[in-house]
């Protein structure tokens, strides 16, 4: 029976590590998913409120089509520097969050690898005394029958003590 239990025990000790496991890369998830809320934030903030980029020569109001043209190649330069901007902030998150999770990932391996040979070492204490038990049984009914033989055999010669 006390093998029983450890055989149990180690299935449970599976189910905690299976358990620790999952809840570890939910986190992973939900703190990668508030990363990119906050990049969209940033992304928001800046198209809402876009960069004023001022000319150092002032416009002439007779010219309206170079004025329009100015707006346009200044509105294009604002654009791109929002999208470099989000881009930056987003790769910069991306590149914590890459080595957070290899960092993550390899003690999670470690952990993994000591709960297996954990596991192994077990499954090795269990089958040692089992296999003995086994031998020790195939030997007794060995002698069980060897005992029965000779117990026949005796009786035999007491009811028939001419024959023996």
């Amino acid at each position: 029976m006390g093998g029983r239990n450890e055989l149990t025990n180690n299935s449970g000790l599976r189910q905690a590590y299976i358990t620790f496991y999952t809840g570890e890369m939910e986190a992973l998830w939900k703190e990668r998913s508030s990363s990119l809320e906050m990049v969209q934030a940033i992304q928001r903030s800046l198209l809402n409120n876009p960069v004023k980029v001022e000319a150092d020569t002032p416009v002439d109001v007779e010219k309206p089509v170079e004025a329009e043209k100015q707006e346009v190649a200044d509105k294009q330069i604002t654009d791109k520097i929002v999208r470099l901007s989000t881009r930056n902030a987003f790769l910069k998150s991306g590149e914590v969050q890459c080595a957070q999770t290899q960092e993550e990932l390899a003690q999670l391996q470690k952990y993994q690898h000591v709960l297996l040979k954990l596991s192994g070492e077990k499954e090795e204490q269990v089958e040692e005394p089992q296999s003995e038990v086994g031998e020790l049984n195939a030997f007794y009914r060995k002698q069980l029958g060897t005992q029965d033989t000779h117990n026949e055999q005796q009786q035999k010669r007491r009811r028939h003590p001419a024959e023996g």
